[in-house]
């Protein structure tokens, strides 16, 4: 079972977290890995409602798979 980490601000993310955005008290910025090899991963799930409160995911200048 994996571990959740809950997000509520700006994030560099690592390779295989499992990442709760919460941006209930705001927007921010999660941070993706700048030398990814192919396999990697990291889950994003919405913590709240990114409907009201966005959510940008900055991929490094790459491409984003998913």
């Amino acid at each position: 079972m994996p571990i959740w980490t809950q997000v509520i601000t700006n994030h560099y993310a690592t390779v295989g977290e499992y990442i709760l955005a919460d941006t209930t008290a705001g927007s921010f910025i999660v941070y993706l890995p700048g030398s990814p090899v192919v396999g990697d991963r990291v889950y994003i799930s919405d913590g709240a409602d990114f409907s009201v409160n966005s959510l940008t995911i900055d991929v490094n200048g790459l491409t984003l798979e998913g």
